[in-house]
This record gives C-alpha cells, sequence and structure tokens, in this order.
C-alpha cells in the first residue's frame, strides 16, 4: 500500500504529489526564462545594429537622398522587391499544398520528405539568417 504524505506549508496543505507537479513547473518556467532571454538577446542584437546604421545615416541625410535617387540603387531595390515577391508566391503555391499532404496523409515516402524538410530549415535557413546578421555586424 502506497503511503500518502501531508505536509503543511504557510497553513495550507499539500500532498507530496502536487508539490512534484510544482516542482516540475518551475523547471519548466526555467526552461522558458533561458529561451526568451535568449530571444531577447537576439532582437537587442538586431535593433543594436540597425540602431547604430541609422544614426550614422542621419548625419547625413543629404547622401541618403542621393543614393536613393542613384539608378543603381533603385534597380537593385525593384530587383530584391520583384525577387523576394516571386519567391514568396512560390513558396506559397507549392508549400501550402505540401503542408496540407504532409499534415493529413499517410503514405511511403512521407518522412524522407519531412526529413529533407528538415535539413533544409536547419541547415539552409540558419546558414542565411547568421550570415545577414555578420554582414550587418562587419558592415555597419
Amino acid at each position: 500500500m502506497a503511503k500518502h504524505y501531508i505536509i503543511v506549508h504557510n497553513g495550507r496543505q499539500m500532498s507530496l504529489k502536487s508539490i512534484e507537479n510544482v516542482m516540475e513547473k518551475i523547471k519548466k518556467d526555467k526552461i522558458f526564462i533561458f529561451f526568451l532571454f535568449l530571444g531577447f538577446f537576439l532582437v537587442f542584437f538586431v535593433f543594436i545594429t540597425l540602431g547604430d546604421m541609422f544614426y550614422r545615416q542621419i548625419n547625413d541625410l543629404s547622401a541618403l537622398f542621393n543614393a536613393a535617387k542613384d539608378p543603381v540603387v533603385l534597380t537593385a531595390m525593384w530587383l530584391s522587391i520583384a525577387a523576394t515577391t516571386l519567391s514568396t508566391l512560390i513558396a506559397f503555391i507549392f508549400g501550402v499544398p505540401l503542408a496540407y499532404i504532409l499534415a493529413r496523409k499517410d503514405f511511403i515516402f512521407k518522412t524522407v520528405i519531412e526529413g529533407i524538410i528538415d535539413i533544409f530549415d536547419r541547415c539552409i535557413l540558419w546558414n542565411c539568417a547568421c550570415d545577414a546578421l555578420c554582414w550587418l555586424t562587419i558592415s555597419g
């Protein structure tokens, strides 16, 4: 027969099981706080980098307006906008149906396709984000 322990703390009775639940919740909260700190650190790093870039540019607004009128800069901006729009549309057209099929259906090579997506997501996209932050830091 299992023993049931009752502990009195601050005038409240708590069973040992409820104390274990509270301790588990505290452990989960510590992990949440740690990840929240890491997220804030990353956002802070991005804002500091962008803020420094804007701060340096605000001293010379005429150069900013002259650069914005340069045909090479305008071409680069429109090319960037067109490329991102096109890639977003392609990802949406192919990604949404693929996500629906992967979420709702079972088929032979489902795990292989999910593995390829995981590898792409973790390796390539994370590498692009790190590269962008490094370039911002170096060029800033």
